[in-house]
């Protein structure tokens, strides 16, 4: 079973740790992030997401990143990568 856990809508630097602990919350299972929501992406909380997802990719375990909003999307071409750069894992 896949956990679902939603983004927020601004994902600075502020919500960084809390993204990282609620990520870390669901270690050894896969995980499905909404994204629908996702107005702003800053460089720390992008971090965190790059971490999980090659700690997922390391597991074995599915990250998943669902319905990204056109914002997300467009900060994450901003850094050069894409909705794919955030997903891994899976057997």
């Amino acid at each position: 079973m896949t956990a679902v856990l939603a983004l927020p809508p601004r994902m600075g630097a502020q919500q960084a740790a809390a993204l990282k602990e609620a990520i870390l919350s669901h270690a050894g299972q896969d995980l499905a992030l909404e994204a629908s929501e996702v107005g702003h992406l800053g460089t720390p909380c992008l971090q965190v997401l790059l971490c999980a997802a090659r700690d997922w990719a390391a597991a074995g375990r599915c990250l998943q990143l669902r319905h990204p909003s056109e914002a997300m999307q467009a900060q994450l071409a901003l850094f050069g990568l894409t909705v794919r750069s955030l997903e891994g894992g899976g057997s």
